[in-house]
C-alpha cells in the first residue's frame, strides 16, 4: 500500500484551504438580515463574535459614562 507523495499532500492541503476560504468568505459577506428570523440572526452573529463582543462592551459601558 503506497502512501501519498509530498506533492499530493500539498495539493490536497491547497484544495482544502480553497474550500475553507470560499466557505468563510461567503459567511462573512452575508449581510445582516433585514427581517426577523432567529435562525439567520443566530448564524450571522455566531460567525462574527467580535461584533457581538464589542456590542456587549458598549452596552455595559454606558451606565458608567458620565
Amino acid at each position: 500500500m503506497a502512501g501519498l507523495s509530498c506533492m499530493e499532500l500539498m495539493m490536497a492541503d491547497l484544495e482544502a484551504l480553497k474550500l475553507y476560504i470560499n466557505y468563510y468568505s461567503a459567511i462573512l459577506t452575508t449581510p445582516l438580515p433585514q427581517h426577523y428570523d432567529p435562525d439567520l440572526l443566530a448564524q450571522y452573529f455566531a460567525s462574527r463574535p467580535h461584533i457581538l463582543a464589542s456590542r456587549v462592551i458598549q452596552v455595559n459601558y454606558e451606565p458608567f459614562a458620565f
